[in-house]
């Protein structure tokens, strides 16, 4: 008989060669199952080989790659090492692309819903049906919900939504949600007036504190997090790597001192360790941080706060790094906030803390993705029934967001909604209308790089041709743009998708004499031949902590609540992974629990039940809930979810950690 018990959820170094070669040959293997020959001589002197330099995704996940295509076929598959991230190469994502490319069950062909069924229409049918429906309703009742890539649509529905006169647009998808970027953009806009994200440059720097860094987020190069991931236990003297975590993770594991701190308390932490190693006053004169009160608040003795701080103020340059889990919780921006300005101790000094100029490609647009805030606000309009035609392209809304946010009922208020998905997914199956997408493989566009050293943008062309035809997402919103006609039209004033892009291009400030266009097929982008990179200047005054409140409350958990921690960040993506509960061994003893007890989690938005594992590198007052390798459960990511809720932080930003969990043992 297994135990069960009640749980409520109450509100309240640089990469080397030889590294990335090892890493390129793994992702390639990976990537070849099925569809890339395993054939590694790829053919000197074949006519029908072609090199094609091309991005498929966001960040390090798609990367940008080069391609050896042959008789219709991908020979080999490698890293774009021009490109300023071309640095590693995801094999599971380049397998789930080229699988999905081949799939019987993608969508080619438009579906229009008539009596409750889909039945298949042409392509023509298809935009005079979208065209017509948008001219029945007002611009404002017209919304856009689009994902993170690729960046061509985003710019191209920008446009048409202004053409429209004012319909709504928001972009996001998992990832952009649960990584805090916007929270890191908001903190840098506050303390240098930049509201982008900082560039941290870990080659530079002989020591990096790290609050919560779990490498996958989007501030750091793709370079930068394979080097940290892969970083070995002996490097060169003089660098040191602290990661400041309520739980030992595997890249914690990585570091050469883990400080096991409370989740919620990375704000106050940075606070004070920016004022040990500014000042040389004894810090505990300073009523506003004291000493022995934040050491017991974080859970880190007041030695090892002034060992830390003087190990930081002292090395030559030092950075201090946000990641994941510090900025998505309720006081996220606060954390950002004192992160950030801990790199400030130094008079005139960032450390190795940089900004890179924006690519300079419609820079009037809305390129960022959206916060849980916006998109919440969005889907309540859609609840009341100010939304009568919802177009969505690129993400699965029921599949993405908290079922708190009533994703359901919002969509049946709609009257019309579009997708352009390639499969039935769930959003995609309560559509009217789907006009389904071409494969990125079969796609022209672009990809505004989000973390190089310098500006950057990828490319995006054709690895193979259409398969069976049809019109890519861009090329048809162009030709409902073009059908609807009269001053909609105007804006638009491109013969294709690849006219847009090419105009696009030709305007980039490409070296005098050059074919642009070729050079961009030829190298896979555009990006300055030399690093642009400039220090920040604070716009606060730097006696005050750069600008964080002298005090931050860490509220007390009593002695039946722990807070609750989330890791990795980057499960959250799959649909679905194997959980388990994570708690202290003297903590569950206490509690009468043991190893392998089933517990019962529940918040008001969702219940979830998962085995208990005792963990002596985490926090006692911490649960974690996290990947296991064996004898987890199986959680879909709607449940996950639905069980998170939808807490922001101040910064509209998802949180979905540090929310008090209570004990009640049946």
């Amino acid at each position: 008989m297994r135990r069960v018990f009640s749980v409520k959820n109450q509100s309240g170094a640089t990469l080397t060669r030889r590294d990335f070669l090892k890493a390129s040959a793994l992702g390639v293997a990976a990537a070849c199952a099925g569809y890339i020959s395993n054939r590694h001589f790829i053919g000197q002197g074949n006519p029908n080989l072609r090199w094609v330099a091309t991005c498929c995704g966001v960040g390090a996940t798609g990367g940008a790659v080069r391609l050896a295509v042959a008789n219709g076929r991908a020979l080999t598959l490698e890293p774009n090492l021009a490109h300023p991230c071309g640095a590693d190469v995801d094999g599971q994502y380049w397998e789930i692309l080229l699988s999905s490319f081949g799939s019987a069950r993608r969508l080619t062909t438009p579906l229009e819903r008539r009596g409750g069924r889909l039945n298949e229409i042409d392509w023509r049918q298809g935009v005079r049906r979208l065209a017509q429906s948008l001219s029945d309703v007002q611009p404002h009742e017209i919304a856009f919900v689009l994902g993170v890539y690729p960046d061509h649509l985003n710019d191209l529905v920008r446009l048409l939504a202004q053409a429209l006169g004012g319909a709504a647009v928001v972009r996001f998808d998992s990832q952009s949600l649960a990584s805090g970027r916007l929270t890191l953009m908001d903190a840098a806009q506050s303390l240098f007036g930049l509201s982008q994200l900082p560039y941290f440059a870990l080659d530079q720097a002989q020591v990096v504190f790290s609050f919560g860094l779990t490498g996958t987020e989007p501030w750091l190069t793709p370079r930068a997090a394979a080097a940290l991931r892969r970083r070995p236990m002996q490097h060169p003297s003089g660098e040191y790597w602290v990661q400041f975590e309520a739980r030992r993770s595997p890249f914690a594991a990585r570091a050469d001192e883990w400080v096991c701190i409370r989740p919620g308390s990375e704000a106050l932490l940075a606070a004070l360790l920016t004022r040990l190693a500014r000042r040389e006053v004894p810090p505990y004169q300073d009523e506003a941080l004291d000493l022995q009160a934040v050491g017991q608040a974080c859970g880190v003795s007041p030695d090892d706060l002034q060992r830390l701080a003087r190990r930081f103020a002292e090395a030559q340059r030092a950075v201090a790094i946000p990641g994941a889990f510090a900025l998505a919780q309720p006081a996220g921006l606060e954390a950002a906030q004192a992160i950030l300005g801990l790199n400030l101790v130094k008079e005139n000094s960032a450390g190795a803390l940089y900004f890179s100029p924006p690519p300079p490609l419609h820079p009037h647009l809305l390129a960022r993705s959206s916060s849980l805030a916006e998109i919440a606000a969005l889907i309540e309009r859609m609840r009341s029934g100010q939304i009568k035609a919802l177009i969505v392209h690129g993400v699965d809304l029921l599949a993405s967001l908290p079922v708190s946010l009533e994703v359901e009922r919002a969509l049946q208020q709609v009257p019309f909604i579009v997708s352009f998905a390639s499969s039935l997914d769930e959003t995609a199956q309560r559509a009217d209308l789907i006009l389904p997408d071409r494969s990125p493989l079969e796609s022209w566009g672009y990809q505004r790089t989000l973390m190089a050293d310098r500006p950057a943008i990828a490319a995006v062309q054709p690895v193979f041709p259409p398969q069976r035809g049809g019109l890519s997402a861009a090329e048809a919103l162009l030709a409902v743009a073009h059908q609807m006609g009269g001053e909609l039209a105007d804006p638009f004033p491109y013969r294709s998708e690849l006219d847009f892009i090419q105009q696009a291009v030709t305007r980039l400030p490409w070296p005098p004499g050059q074919d642009s266009w070729a050079r961009w097929l030829m190298q896979g982008g555009w990006w300055t031949e030399q690093p642009v990179l400039f220090p920040p200047v604070s716009q606060v005054n730097a006696g005050r902590a750069s600008g964080l409140p002298a005090i931050v409350s860490i509220t007390q958990p009593t002695s039946d609540s722990f807070q609750l921690a989330v890791a990795p960040w980057s499960a959250l993506l799959a649909d679905e992974a194997q959980w388990g509960a994570e708690m202290h061994p003297q903590a569950a003893a206490a509690l009468g629990l043991r190893n392998g007890d089933v517990i019962r989690l529940s918040t008001t938005d969702g219940e979830i039940e998962l085995p208990l594992f005792t963990q002596p590198a985490i926090q006692p007052n911490v649960l974690a809930l996290s990947l296991a390798s064996s004898g987890g459960r199986r959680i879909r990511r709607s449940e996950l979810l639905a069980f998170l809720g939808q807490a922001q932080n101040s910064a509209g930003d998802w949180a979905l950690q540090g929310g008090r969990v209570r004990w009640m043992v049946n």
